[in-house]
This record gives structure tokens, C-alpha cells and sequence, in this order.
């Protein structure tokens, strides 16, 4: 390799191609396109890509015009199969980034800054992770101003800091980043960094989108379908759901299932909402995983089977979606596909309280109260009920009404306990309209004026 003599590679292109062989690869490499933005689709080109690099830095001769054997070397060390471990083709790999960024090839700085944050080939450190990827962005390298404005925006290995996120995100946006183009359009949305501005949003996240970059798709389906910048027109929500999805872009693939399931802009259809679930579940997405799960239980666009649903759900618990916790927990509560057990439906109930789920905090309030699966226990019954409650949750509204009616868990306090039913009953809560009804003995209207 060789030492202390300057890079004039500059990267500069970085919109988004799928090269139709490996001449026009190297090609488009010379002409400045960024490795990420030159997309292999197949791992075969892939295979045959590596070995003309490697046939070439055998023969320097036959190196194509306006590349040079540390582009050559570079690409190989990039096309490295990466497992985050120490293994020697990492460890070579990490030795060619590290050679080549005190040469001055900025595009290696950022990789370096990638395997230190990953331990790819060396040891994780982040300091020097944080101090390629700075050098890197200073000297203009897009894909390393995105990511260091990212760092800023999550916080962690540097201090959170949003307008400075946004500094980093407009830099990379001006040189067409597209990845840059919806961090922006998200900034404007959430006025992170800068003042919100719904219009500009729309405008970044369009500018994406044009370019094909599936998560600005999804973003503009949903200002779309809400309206947020021009008048609601859920079926071109669909239309650019369908882009993205086709992308393979998890969480446009599950909303896109979940227009078919709802007829959102599309024509009903149980078993394409199915398809589209599946595919993004099998990306690992929870609200998909969960989605399939309901399918397989309820039989909608697949044969019904508890079985399937039990293993979806399960799945979905597992990363930590609360809507499956609590559907495990209603399964072994009522039976619903495995045998009755209490004790398990209150632990998922309890997984999923603890994130703030509403419709767990219910279900484990009612186990608290009635004893079911734990030990009876009305002042855990009434803490979870108020704070479902505090959400205006209709069950729970009614439930501390009789608590305080009834003096369980609580002093008994009639008054108290018929303003709360009150509350639930101008909410439309029948339970609580009938049963004032018999306390007042007066009709529902007559008291909803009160």
C-alpha cells in the first residue's frame, strides 16, 4: 500500500443504481458514486465482483482507467463478509481501512469509524470511532455527515444535541443523500432542531421519495391519508404505501396490510392484507408479527390456527410488544387456542403493564380485584385501574366508580363513587348509565345535563 501520499478520489454522487454488470460498477465507482449508492442485488455478483478485484490487484496493468490500486483495494476491504467478530478476513480488512485513511481516503475514515462502533476487525472503541466519523464528515463525506448527525440526534456516545443533528442532516441533504432528505423532512415534522414547519416537511420527505428512498414513501403515505399538507387522499396514501412495501420496507408493508384488512383506499381483501403481514413479519416487524398472529387465530385470510397464532404472538411478546403480551394473556385467561391458565395470563398482563399499556393495566387490575393468577389484592387492584383511568379508559372508569361504591381497596365514599359514574356515563359507558339510572331512578338524559 502505498504511504503518505494524498487521495484525490473525491465521492460526490450518491444517488441510489443498481449496476447491470461489474464493468459498469467499477465504472460508476471512478466517476464518484458512493459504494452504498451502488447497490448488488445478487450474491453472485457479488462473488464474480471480488474476484475481478482480486484479478486486478494481481495485474495492476489491467486496472480500469480512472481508478487506481487503493480503489481496488478499498472496494475489497468494503465487500469483506462482515460477521462482528475478529476473524482474519475483518482483521485484513480493518488493516486496508486503516492504511488507506492515513493516506487521506476519506470514504475508509468512515468505515474505520464502522468497525470501531462494531468491533469489526478490532476491538470496539468508541472514542476513536467517534473521532473517524468526525473526520470524515468535516471533510464533506456525506454518508459520515448523515451518521454523525444521527449520533447528535440519538445521544449516547456524544451529548444529544438537535440543532446540531440538523446542521450535519442539512450538509448531507445538499449533496443529495436522500437519507438526509427524510431526517430532514422528520426534523420539520417534530421541530427537532429547528422550527416545525409542516410544509418543509412535506417538501424533504417529497424530495426522498422522488428519488425512491422507501421510508420517505412511507412518510408521505401517511401525510397523505392525515392530510397534513394538502387535502386527504387516502388513495394515493395507498399508492406510495405500495412503493415503499414493494421495497421491502417493513412498516410500509404492514400498514399496506393493514389498508386491505380496513379497505383503506383499497378494495377489502383478507388474504392480500395476510401477504403483506407475512412478508413484513418475517423481517422481525412486532405490529406485523402480531398482525399475522390475529390473522391465524381469527382465520382471516389464512386457515384458522391457534397453534400458528400462539407461535406469531409469542413472537411478537418477545420483542416487546405489548399488544401481543396482552393477547397471550386474554389466550390463557379465557382459553382462547391453550388450555386456561391464570398464573401465565397475569405474568403477560404484568409484562405488559409495565410498559403502560392501557388494556393490560385493565385486565391486571381485574386480577388483582378478583384475585385471579396472583393474590387478591385491592390496592394493586385500585393502582392499576386509576392509571388506566388517568387515560380515560371507560372499563377502568367504571371499575374505581364501584370501588369507591362498594368501599373495596378504598374508603367507601358514595359521592365520590357516583361522580365517577358520572364521568363514564356522559363517555356513552352503558354499564355506568344503567346503573345510574337505578341509584337516581331518573332516565339517562336527565342527569347527562347535570
Amino acid at each position: 500500500m502505498e504511504k503518505n501520499k494524498a487521495i484525490d478520489r473525491v465521492t460526490s454522487l450518491y444517488q441510489h443504481l443498481v449496476p447491470a454488470s461489474i464493468e459498469q460498477y467499477l465504472t460508476l465507482f471512478s466517476q464518484g458514486y458512493d459504494f452504498f449508492s451502488l447497490e448488488i442485488k445478487e450474491q453472485s455478483f457479488r462473488i464474480a465482483l471480488t474476484d475481478k478485484l482480486l484479478g486486478l490487484l494481481k495485474d495492476e496493468s489491467k486496472i480500469p482507467t480512472g481508478l487506481n490500486k487503493n480503489d481496488i483495494a478499498f472496494l475489497l476491504a468494503c465487500l469483506c463478509p462482515f460477521k462482528e467478530g475478529l476473524s482474519v478476513l475483518e482483521k485484513e480488512a480493518f488493516e486496508t481501512f486503516s492504511s488507506l485513511a492515513d493516506i487521506g481516503y476519506i470514504d475508509a475514515s468512515y468505515w474505520l469509524s464502522l468497525c470501531y462502533i462494531k468491533g469489526l476487525g478490532t476491538p470496539v472503541d468508541q472514542k476513536k470511532a467517534l473521532d473517524y466519523l468526525q473526520s470524515a464528515a468535516k471533510q464533506g463525506y456525506a454518508i459520515a455527515e448523515f451518521s454523525l448527525g444521527c449520533f447528535y440526534e440519538k445521544g449516547g456516545i456524544i451529548k444529544q444535541d438537535y440543532q446540531t443533528a440538523f446542521k450535519w442532516f442539512s450538509l448531507a441533504s445538499q449533496k443529495g443523500l436522500m437519507e438526509a432528505e427524510c431526517e430532514l423532512g422528520e426534523c420539520y415534522s417534530s421541530g427537532l432542531g429547528t422550527e416545525k414547519d409542516l410544509k418543509k416537511s412535506y417538501e424533504y420527505y417529497k424530495k426522498a421519495s422522488d428519488s425512491g428512498y422507501a421510508p420517505a414513501q412511507f412518510e408521505m403515505a401517511y401525510f397523505c391519508f392525515f392530510g397534513l399538507n394538502e387535502m386527504r387522499d387516502v388513495a394515493k396514501a395507498s399508492d406510495y404505501l405500495l412503493l415503499s412495501a414493494n421495497q421491502g420496507y417493513a412498516p410500509a408493508q404492514f400498514m399496506l396490510g393493514k389498508f386491505y384488512a380496513d379497505g383503506y383506499g383499497l378494495v377489502k381483501n383478507n388474504d392480500e392484507a395476510f401477504k403483506w403481514f407475512l412478508l413484513a413479519a418475517k423481517q422481525g416487524y412486532p405490529l406485523a408479527m402480531n398482525a399475522v398472529g390475529d390473522c391465524y387465530f381469527y382465520g382471516r385470510g389464512v386457515s384458522k390456527d391457534c397453534k400458528e397464532a400462539y407461535s406469531w404472538h409469542l413472537k411478537a411478546s418477545q420483542k416487546g410488544l405489548p399488544e401481543a403480551m396482552t393477547t397471550l394473556g386474554d389466550n390463557f385467561y379465557y382459553g382462547g387456542g391453550v388450555n386456561k391458565d391464570y398464573e401465565k395470563a397475569f405474568s403477560f398482563y404484568l409484562l405488559a403493564s409495565q410498559q403502560g399499556y392501557t388494556l393490560a393495566q385493565v385486565n391486571l387490575a381485574k386480577c388483582y380485584f378478583n384475585g385471579t393468577g396472583t393474590k387478591q389484592d385491592y390496592l394493586k387492584a385500585l393502582e392499576y385501574y386509576q392509571l388506566a383511568a388517568d387515560k380515560d379508559n371507560l372499563v377502568a372508569l367504571y371499575s374505581l366508580a364501584n370501588m369507591y361504591l362498594l368501599g373495596k381497596g378504598i374508603k367507601k365514599d358514595e359521592v365520590k363513587g357516583e361522580k365517577w359514574l358520572r364521568r363514564v356515563a356522559m363517555l356513552g359507558y352503558k354499564e355506568a348509565i344503567d346503573e345510574l339510572e337505578n341509584i337516581e331512578g331518573v332516565p339517562y338524559k336527565t342527569y347527562l345535563n347535570k
